[in-house]
């Protein structure tokens, strides 16, 4: 490919790429599923953050006693105490979804 011929790709990926994104800004058109957007309305707090959940095991499972994870509870496959992870059988951008725990001992 000449120096024109790489040019002529270059503009034409910018105009395709324009054309994304200025639909992506238009307010009837979401980038996320309904179901996306619903986890993320569970999850965030009203400063778009997700906060840690905090959480003790009953025998093999995880009972969440505060945060947003405690909606979601039945849904966790996995606890990290170590880098305070719960993963959860819910696929968030083809991943699996990981979320912030903090483990106490026991029962509060």
């Amino acid at each position: 490919m000449d120096q024109t011929e790489f040019d002529i790709l270059l503009l034409l990926m910018k105009e395709e790429r324009d054309g994304v994104i200025s639909e992506l800004k238009k307010e009837e058109v979401s980038a996320l599923t309904k179901e996306e957007i619903k986890l993320l309305d569970i999850l965030l707090n009203g400063q778009y953050v997700l906060v840690m959940s905090k959480g003790y095991k009953v025998n093999v499972r995880t009972k969440i006693i505060e945060g947003p994870l405690k909606e979601l509870e039945k849904y966790i496959f996995a606890v990290d105490k170590k880098s305070r992870e719960a993963v959860l059988n819910i696929e968030f951008l083809n991943k699996k979804l990981k979320a912030g725990i903090e483990m106490q001992n026991n029962e509060v």
